[in-house]
C-alpha cells in the first residue's frame, strides 16, 4: 500500500516538474516575441524620426535656397546662414534652451532692401527648426497697434500680438510708435509689447523694420528695448548691377521681354536717382514702380492698335518709348520724388 502511494506522489511530482517546465518555456517564448515585437517597433519608430527628420532637414535646404538665390543682400545672407547652423548643432546634440536664445530682430535699411521678404524666410526657418509652431507672419504697423481711444492700444496690440503666436510679428516703420511725446498712445504700444514679449517668451518673435538712424532712436526710447532686441541686421541698398537683375526679374514673372536699350535706360535711370541721394529711394521697390510704369504705357500704346491687330509678341515686348519718362534727357523737367500717378496700379509694394 505505501508502494503505491509513493509511486503516486512521484507521478504527481514529475507532472508538477513537467508544468512547470512547460510554463517556464511557454514564458520565455513570450518574452522573446515581445522583445522582438519592441525591436520591430524602436526599428519602425526609429526609420520614422528619421524620415521626419530628413523631411525636415529637405525643407530647411530649400527654404535657405531661397534666401540664397534672392539677389544681392550677401552681409544678409552669410548671417541668417550661420545663425542656421548654430541652432541646427544645437538641436542636433540636444543643447538648445528655447528660452535664451534670441527670438526678437531689428532689421534696419531703406525701403525696397528684401526687409519683409527676408523676415517671411526667416519665419518659415524657425518653424522647420521647430522653435516656432507655425511660421506665419504677421505684418503691422503703427495704426495697427495703436488705438485713438484710452485703454484701446493694449487691447489692439494684445490682439496683433495673440495673432503672431507660434509665428513673427513684424513691425513696419516701428519707430512711428515713439517720440510723439510721453501722452502719445504709442508709448502704451511699446510698453504693452514688452510686457507680452515676456510673458508669451518663446512662443513668438518679434522683428522691428525701418530707417536706420529711426531705429536705433527707437531703440533708445525705451530702457526695455534694447534688451529685448540685441540682434541687429543691416540692410544696405543694392547696387545699379543688382537693381538691374531684379529688373529682369520682375519682367520675367510678368511675362515680358525687353532688350538691351530699355535694360541700360533703367539702369542709368537707376544710377542718376541713387547719385542724387534723395531721400526715400525706394531699391527693389524703385524698380517695381519703374516696371510698372512701363507695363502700363505699353498698354496704352497698345490699346491705339485694333484688338485683332495686336500680336502675341507685341503684347510680350516692353519698347524704349514706354520708358520715355525715365530717360536721362527728359529727367530735369520731372520732378523725381513727383512723378505721375501711377492710376490706380499696384507695384506690390513690398519691402
Amino acid at each position: 500500500m505505501l508502494g503505491v502511494i509513493l509511486e503516486v506522489l512521484g507521478i504527481i511530482f514529475i507532472l508538477l516538474i513537467i508544468g512547470f517546465i512547460f510554463l517556464v518555456v511557454k514564458q520565455v517564448r513570450k518574452q522573446t516575441i515581445n522583445s522582438g515585437k519592441n525591436i520591430q517597433d524602436k526599428e519602425k519608430l526609429k526609420k520614422e524620426n528619421n524620415s521626419s527628420e530628413a523631411l525636415n532637414i529637405e525643407t530647411l535646404n530649400d527654404v535657405l535656397i531661397e534666401l540664397n538665390n534672392l539677389e544681392g543682400l550677401e552681409d544678409i545672407k552669410l548671417e541668417v546662414n550661420e545663425l542656421v547652423s548654430v541652432l541646427k548643432y544645437d538641436l542636433e546634440e540636444g543643447s538648445l534652451d528655447l528660452q535664451s536664445i534670441t527670438l526678437h530682430y531689428v532689421f534696419s535699411g531703406n525701403p525696397g532692401t528684401g526687409k519683409t521678404t527676408v523676415a517671411r524666410l526667416i519665419a518659415k526657418i524657425y518653424k522647420t527648426l521647430g522653435i516656432l509652431e507655425s511660421g506665419q507672419l504677421v505684418e503691422v504697423d503703427r495704426s495697427d497697434l495703436v488705438a485713438g481711444f484710452i485703454g484701446q492700444t493694449a487691447i489692439q496690440t494684445k490682439k496683433k500680438v495673440e495673432d503672431a503666436i507660434g509665428g513673427v510679428l513684424f513691425i513696419d516703420e516701428a519707430y512711428a510708435l515713439t517720440g510723439r511725446g510721453n501722452s502719445d498712445f504709442g508709448n502704451e504700444a511699446v510698453e504693452t509689447l514688452l510686457k507680452l514679449m515676456e510673458d508669451y517668451k518663446g512662443q513668438f518673435m518679434v522683428i522691428v523694420a525701418g530707417y536706420t538712424n529711426e531705429m536705433q532712436e527707437f531703440l533708445s526710447s525705451n530702457p526695455g528695448l534694447k534688451s529685448r532686441f540685441d540682434k541687429e541686421f543691416v540692410f544696405r541698398d543694392y547696387n545699379t548691377e543688382s537693381l538691374s537683375v531684379i529688373a529682369k526679374k520682375i519682367l520675367d514673372d510678368k511675362g515680358k521681354e525687353a532688350n538691351l536699350e530699355v535694360y541700360n535706360l533703367i539702369k542709368d535711370y537707376l544710377s542718376y536717382v541713387k547719385n542724387q541721394n534723395l531721400e526715400g529711394f525706394g531699391n527693389a521697390r524703385e524698380v517695381r514702380k519703374i516696371i510698372a510704369e512701363a507695363v502700363k504705357n505699353q498698354k496704352i500704346r497698345l490699346s491705339k492698335i485694333p484688338a485683332d491687330q495686336r500680336t502675341d509678341e507685341m503684347k510680350k515686348s516692353i519698347l524704349l518709348e514706354d520708358l520715355e519718362e525715365f530717360k536721362l534727357e527728359n529727367l530735369p523737367r520731372i520732378k523725381i520724388e513727383e512723378k505721375r500717378s501711377s492710376i490706380g496700379y499696384d507695384y506690390n509694394d513690398e519691402d
